[in-house]
C-alpha cells in the first residue's frame, strides 16, 4: 500500500545546498520509500517524500539542519487570518494531547521566499529567530502572531477533546514552524525535533565550535569519503573539541549520523513506526567497519585535546562501534610545529577567527588581526611549505585576506556561511619548496569554484 507524499523543506548552511541535493537524491536506500523532485533554494532544498523518505532524510542527511513537512500555505492580511489558517489544521490527527508543543515564527522581510538558515544581515534569519517585518506593518507584532498560532492549536484540541496540550519552549515533543512573507503564511511540522546537527555525541565543547552539519559539508567538499577509501590521511591541526574528526570518522565508516538520536516524527500519529525500525536496521547494515587511525587531530590547548578525545570515545560508544576498533588520534601540538603524520594527505581545519581573533569580516574588508595571529599564520605557512609537500590544505575562514596572511596562492575558494558569519572555504595545494599554485587534480566537487 503506497504512502502519501508530503511537500518538505530541508534548511542547511548557505553554500551547502548542492551537497544537500546530492544527499537527498541518493535516497531512498534499499527501495524503502520515496524522495522526489529535489530542488535547491537559497539556504535549503525542497523535495517530496513519503514517511519512509522523511525518516531516511532525517537519519542520513549530514548537511541538513531540519526536515520540515509543509502543512499549508495561504495568503493573509492580518493576525486573524493567520489564526484561521492554523485553526483549520487537523492537529488532533497529527499529535496527541499528551504531546507538548512549541511554535517558532520567522518573517521573511520584503520578499517571498522559502525558509532559510545561516544567513546574513538583510536576508531571512534561521528558523526560530524573530525579526520585525519591514513591510508587514499591519501585524501588531510577531510575538502576538506566535501567541495566536498557539491559541489556534489549543482551541482546535479543546473543540475536539475538551482539553488543550501543554506548551514547552525548551524541549517540546512537537515543533510548529510558521513562515511569513509579505502575503503568504506557511505552516510546517518539524519532523526532526532537535536540529539535525545535534547528533547526540558532542557534550564537550570549545569556545566557538563549528556545527556538525557544516563540518560534514567541509569534509564532503574536500572529497574526504573518496580519499579515505583511497587510504589517504586526514589532519585537523586546530581540532578544538574534535567536531571535524568525529564527522570524518562517521563518513569513513558510512555511519548514518542520526543513528544515535531520536526524532520528532516518532511522536506524530500518522508515522508508521514499524517502518522506522526497518529503516534503522538497514542503516546499521550499511556500516563498514575499518581502522580510523588515519584521522589525526591536534590542538595547542590541552583542555581541547581532552575534550576531543572524550567526544571521539563517546561517539564510538553511541554508534555501537567495537571496543577494539582503532579510533582517530589527538595530540597536543601547535599547528606551526605539527609534523605531517603521513607523506601525503589532506588538512581540513577551522582555525580561530571572527570574534575569537578580533577579525571583523565582511564582503569588502577585514580589520587587521592581532600581531600574534599574523605570527601564527606566518609560522604555520612556513611549516606547510617545508614539510607538507603533496598535501591539500582546506581552510574555512571569515578572513577574506587569509591567502595573503599565509603567503599562499589558493587554488579554489567557495563562499560558505558559518552560522550568520560569511566565510570562504580556501583550498591550497602544497608544492615542494614553494608556494606556487598547483592545479587541482580532483574530479572535484562542483561546489568548489572560484568566488
Amino acid at each position: 500500500m503506497s504512502q502519501p507524499l508530503f511537500f518538505c523543506f530541508a534548511p542547511c548552511p548557505r553554500g551547502l545546498e548542492g551537497l544537500l541535493v546530492q544527499e537527498l537524491e541518493t535516497l531512498p536506500l534499499a527501495g524503502l520509500g520515496q524522495v522526489l523532485k529535489v530542488t535547491p533554494a537559497p539556504g535549503g532544498v525542497s523535495f517530496q517524500a513519503d514517511w519512509a523518505g522523511i525518516m531516511q532524510a532525517n537519519l542520513w542527511s549530514r548537511c541538513a539542519s531540519r526536515i520540515l513537512l509543509r502543512l499549508d500555505k495561504k495568503s493573509y492580511r492580518n493576525e486573524q487570518d493567520i489564526y484561521d489558517i492554523a485553526l483549520a489544521q487537523p492537529w488532533t490527527d497529527w499529535f496527541d494531547l499528551a504531546n507538548d508543543f512549541k511554535v517558532d515564527l520567522t518573517a521573511l522581510t520584503g520578499r517571498r521566499a522559502a525558509p532559510t538558515e545561516g544567513t546574513r544581515t538583510k536576508q531571512p534569519p534561521p528558523a526560530g529567530k524573530r525579526t520585525k517585518p519591514a513591510s508587514v506593518s499591519h501585524l501588531q507584532s510577531l510575538d502576538f502572531v506566535t501567541l495566536r498560532v498557539k491559541d489556534a492549536v489549543c482551541d482546535h484540541f479543546r473543540e475536539r477533546t475538551g482539553q488543550r496540550p501543554d506548551i514547552n519552549t525548551q524541549h517540546p515533543d512537537i515543533r510548529i514552524h510558521v513562515f511569513l512573507d509579505d502575503i503568504s503564511c506557511t505552516l510546517y511540522l518539524d519532523t526532526s525535533g532537535d536540529a539535525l546537527f545535534k547528533r547526540g555525541w558532542r557534550l564537550e565543547k570549545g569556545e566557538a565550535p563549528i556545527r556538525e552539519n557544516l563540518a560534514a559539508g567541509l569534509l564532503q567538499l574536500a572529497n574526504w569519503p573518496e580519499r579515505a577509501a583511497a587510504g589517504l590521511t586526514l589532519l585537523d591541526p586546530f581540532c578544538g573539541s574534535g567536531t571535524l574528526l568525529v564527522e570524518a570518522m562517521l563518513q569513513q565508516l558510512q555511519v548514518a549520523p542520526g543513528l544515535a538520536r531520536s526524532f520528532a516524527f516518532e511522536c506524530l500519529r500518522p508515522c508508521p513506526l514499524e517502518q522506522w525500525q526497518q529503516v534503522k536496521q538497514q542503516a546499521r547494515q550499511q556500516i563498514q567497519l575499518q581502522p580510523l587511525n588515519q584521522i589525526h587531530g591536534s590542538d595547542i590547548d590541552q583542555k581541547m585535546v581532552y575534550r576531543a578525545r572524550r567526544n571521539i570515545e563517546r561517539a564510538a560508544i553511541l554508534y555501537g562501534l567495537p571496543e577494539n576498533l582503532p579510533l582517530p588520534t589527538v595530540a597536543m601540538s601547535s599547528a606551526d610545529e605539527k609534523a605531517p603524520p603521513a607523506p601525503q594527505g589532506l588538512i581540513i581545519c577551522n582555525p580561530p577567527y571572527g570574534e575569537r581573533m578580533q577579525v571583523q569580516a565582511n564582503r569588502d574588508s577585514v580589520h587587521p588581526a592581532p600581531e600574534e595571529t599574523d605570527a601564527l599564520f606566518s609560522h604555520w605557512a612556513t611549516q606547510l611549505k617545508r614539510h607538507y609537500a603533496g598535501w591539500s590544505v582546506y581552510v574555512i575562514s571569515a578572513d577574506m585576506q587569509l591567502p595573503k596572511r599565509l603567503r599562499l596562492k589558493e587554488s579554489q575558494r567557495l563562499p560558505l556561511f558559518n552560522g550568520p558569519l560569511e566565510c570562504r572555504y580556501f583550498r591550497f595545494d602544497m608544492v615542494s619548496g614553494s608556494a606556487r599554485h598547483k592545479p587541482s587534480q580532483d574530479s572535484a566537487n562542483p561546489g568548489m569554484t572560484p568566488a
